[in-house]
């Protein structure tokens, strides 16, 4: 068979082979560039979830290149069949059974042959732009001949590419259909777990703080000698993803435990960072430069002081937040796997019996 050039009535399905080369592209770009931009934020804000979404990202961006990249070299090839069969092949009237099934290389339908030896043939929609019929049953228009695995179908005066798989092909797409929703409930599962496990992790932190505010009450004190009192500004993200500028006050201090000097800046047993410089300041105004404070520290770990009081009000509530978000994500996460994996894939596989029950009757 030798190839030829599309005739102009095949443009349209060569028009859309070239869509799909410029959103490979598209996508790839986007794809690598967020999984770059997340390693660079990840390390400019300590937001640790952003590094697993950049693997995400990078891994998406290799797996959108190689699967398209052989979907767009098959596609190529088919429309030079398709356009063998439109110049060569007499083409003759046949019904579509289409109930929009998936499977790994498109939509899959039964092409009902009318001409004798009738005959039923299953055949995939490769990046054909399909009008989906209103009707399972519809009247179309085959080119088709043994020589070709290609199928072309007119339907109301459009052309849409088949492939023709005979029912181990069938078998083989629906494994691989179903290989790919598992790696779509993989990453959505990576995804939400990241998220989620961040909220957790910031809530379990809260958590400790409220221990700590708790048994600092009963630890030693000491007397604190001010070093350094300053305002550090950094960039933060927020629960809904956002960055923003934030002022962490910051007091370095002197003290002797067991005779020994030593040297801390913890404030208390939380960090608390404020969305305005004036409060930050407000926070250190008790304190200055050669000022002796009392210290409070924590025997079991000398690393634990706390020059303030905590308020713990604000610590509930910024875990009980973080506990909100976790639940808010991983009821989100097992929502979008029952859909994915529950109903939309069952829903394709009774579609996919009734193919194959048509095939075999």
């Amino acid at each position: 068979m030798a190839p030829e050039d599309p005739p102009h009535a095949l443009h349209g399905l060569k028009r859309n082979i070239g869509i799909l080369r410029v959103l490979r592209w598209v996508f790839v770009l986007l794809l690598a560039v967020a999984g770059l931009l997340m390693v660079v934020l990840s390390r400019l804000f300590v937001f640790w979830p952003m590094l697993p979404m950049a693997l995400l990202g990078l891994v998406s961006a290799l797996l959108v290149w190689s699967l398209t990249r052989g979907m767009i070299d098959t596609a190529e090839q088919r429309l030079r069949e398709a356009a063998w069969l439109f110049a060569s092949v007499t083409p003759a009237d046949a019904t579509l059974l289409f109930n929009q099934a998936l499977v790994w290389e498109g939509l899959v339908s039964v092409v009902l042959m009318k001409e004798p030896p009738a005959r039923k043939q299953v055949c995939v929609f490769q990046l054909s732009k399909f009008d989906y019929p209103k009707q399972t049953r519809s009247q179309i228009t085959v080119y088709d001949s043994s020589r070709s695995r290609t199928l072309l179908i007119r339907r109301s005066g459009k052309y849409f590419i088949g492939v023709k798989i005979d029912q181990a092909g069938l078998a083989k797409q629906k494994r691989r259909f179903a290989r790919l929703i598992n790696v779509v409930l993989f990453l959505n599962g990576a995804l939400f777990a990241a998220f989620g496990g961040w909220m957790l992790v910031q809530a379990w932190e809260m958590q400790q703080g409220l221990i700590c505010i708790e048994a600092s009450v009963h630890w030693p004190q000491a007397t604190a000698e001010i070093r350094q009192v300053d305002v550090v500004e950094e960039s933060r993200t927020t629960r809904s993803g956002k960055a923003r500028a934030v002022w962490i006050p910051r007091v370095t201090y002197q003290y002797e435990w067991a005779g020994e000097p030593r040297q801390a800046s913890r404030l208390g047993c939380v960090e608390r960072a404020w969305s305005h410089r004036s409060a930050a300041h407000a926070v250190l105004a008790p304190f200055a430069p050669g000022s002796l404070y009392p210290l409070w520290i924590d025997p079991a770990r000398l690393e634990r002081t706390r020059l303030i009081a905590d308020d713990p009000r604000w610590v509930k509530d910024q875990r009980n937040q973080f506990l909100g978000g976790f639940v808010s994500i991983t009821l989100a996460g097992l929502l979008a796997h029952l859909l994915i994996g529950r109903l939309l894939a069952r829903l394709n596989l009774r579609r996919l019996g009734e193919i194959e029950d048509e095939v075999r009757n």
